[in-house]
This record gives structure tokens, sequence and C-alpha cells, in this order.
């Protein structure tokens, strides 16, 4: 069956026996039981018409051409469709969606479409619902799930007829989110000593790297390694007051999470004097310390 989009030009062709000066043209939905609608009362017999689909939409949809003389003589066309159409697209060009932000989903409709659905689908998996019977207002806010992966396509349909619907262009990946909740901001760490490093992750990642800058460039701490959620972090001999801790996953590299600025400090430790060290004036004494860092 032929499927006609609304707004669309459809070439309508006859052929005539006979003397036939004028037809007319006429249209009806559902097929039976219903009067024809006309086209064109009194066409010139050329044998083509361009029809422009009007917003009436129907699954069964007959022409008809009439000699507009003699009524009984006509011919019927096959049935076709009458469909609207939907052009789905998400704003902007960023295609990287962190789990629980939202990614606006834009589309445009031609014809009458009251309510669409919208879902979602992983490569060569099943397409999952993002909403609905959604009122087509043309735009839809979707909070993203913790169901991380790339190349996800977003599909649009008619809620009322599946074959009817778009995809959007792009493909999106969910990625995880990162958030350090140790080190404080401004923390002050000591050269060589432990730290519990300790974050959140929001949607599925097993893997991870730690890396540490202090201002040019990253350095590699660990990994890759279970996400656990906590580390235990041999402070660097790398004394600054400008220092960040970054982790990322092993697999979706662009899916990272950057900690507040500290600082790390080095450390003195008075040897010399001993606690209880008399001196009398006039002494030369010998001081001595250690340092870390």
């Amino acid at each position: 069956d032929a499927v006609l989009v609304v707004g669309g030009r459809q070439e309508i062709r006859w052929e005539a026996i006979g003397t036939v000066p004028s037809v007319t043209l006429g249209y009806r939905l559902n097929k039976t039981g219903t009067e024809f609608q006309v086209l064109e009362p009194f066409w010139n017999n050329n044998g083509k018409y361009f029809w422009t689909i009007p917003d009436q939409i129907s699954e069964e949809v007959e022409l008809k051409v009439t000699d507009s003389r003699e009524p009984e003589s006509f011919a019927l066309s096959g049935v076709s469709k009458i469909r609207g159409s939907l052009a789905a697209s998400i704003a902007g060009t960023k295609t990287d969606c962190p789990v629980g932000s939202t990614q606006s989903i834009s589309w445009d409709t031609i014809g009458t479409i009251p309510a669409v659905n919208l879902d979602y689908r992983h490569p060569e998996g099943i397409w999952k619902k993002i909403e609905h019977d959604l009122s087509n207002s043309g735009s839809f806010g979707w909070v993203i799930p913790d169901d991380v992966g790339t190349g996800i396509v977003i599909r649009v349909s008619n809620a009322a007829n599946s074959a009817v619907f778009s995809d959007v262009d792009q493909t999106l990946s969910i990625l995880p989110t990162f958030e350090f909740i140790s080190p404080a901001k401004g923390e002050k760490l000591r050269v060589d000593r432990d730290k519990e490093l300790r974050g959140v992750t929001k949607g599925h990642s097993e893997r991870v790297w730690i890396d540490y800058s202090v201002g040019n460039g990253w350095t590699e701490v660990e990994g890759p390694m279970e996400n656990t959620g906590s580390f235990l972090w041999k402070v660097p001999d790398m004394l600054s007051r400008e220092v960040r801790l970054r982790i990322r996953d092993a697999v979706m590299e662009q899916a990272y999470g950057i900690s507040d600025v500290f600082q790390i400090q080095g450390i003195l430790e008075m040897l010399m004097p001993q606690e209880g060290t008399v001196w009398r004036v006039g002494d030369t004494v010998t001081l001595a310390w250690k340092t870390t860092g």
C-alpha cells in the first residue's frame, strides 16, 4: 500500500478509453461507508493530477476518477494510507549525557499526531521506554537514567501508529559521573602520609583510574582498578597550593570527575634540642631537624 505523507505532493495517473473531455477526482477515507470528497469536479483529462496530501490521517484511503458526464463511468485506485510525519533532534551538538543530567529532545510534526512515544536503544538492544502517550508539545526534557553505554539512539513515534517515527541523527553516550568527598576544598595534605580518597559514583563504572595534577598536566596514581569508592593514597613529594585529583572511567575516558583544589605541604620535624634540654648562656649549641618533602 502506498503511504502518502501530509503536506506532500502525490502524482495521480489514469488512462481513459474513448472520448472523456474532463474527469471528476475524489477520495474517501476508511475505504467503505463514506462519501467521496471532491478534489476537482471538472479536471481536463490529461491523465494526471498532483494532489497535495491533506491532514486527514487514515490507514484506508481510496481515490476515484469519474467521467464528469457519466457518473457510472469511473475507476478506483488501490488502498493507500495518509500519515503524518515526525522529525526528531536534540539541542546543540553535545552527545555525552551524564547520568542524572537532563537532555532536551525536540521534534517537528506535520499532520495531526496528538500524542507521541519516546524510546531509546543501545546498539543491537531492545527499545526502552523514555515516555509513552506524551502530549505532543514538540519537546521533552529527558532525565538521563543509569544505563551507561555508547551509540544510543533516541526515537520519537506516533503513539497511535508506531510506523510513523523519527530517529535522532546523532547517537548519544550515557556516562557515569564521579564526585570527590575527600579531600575537601582547601585541605592540607602532608608529603609521604597516607590519605584515604573517597568519592561517589552515579551510574555503572566497574573500573577506574585516579590521577593528580599540580597545574602542569595529569600524573597517573593508580589504575585501572576496581571502583570501590575509596583508595589509600601515599601523598607524593609534589609541594603545591593548586593540587587536584581526577577519577575517570577505565573504558569511557570522557567520563570523569575532578576534585576541588587542595594543598600538599612538606613536613619539618625538630630533632635537636630534645624535650627537657637545658642550655647555658654563652654555650654553642647545634640545632637539628628532619625535612620530608
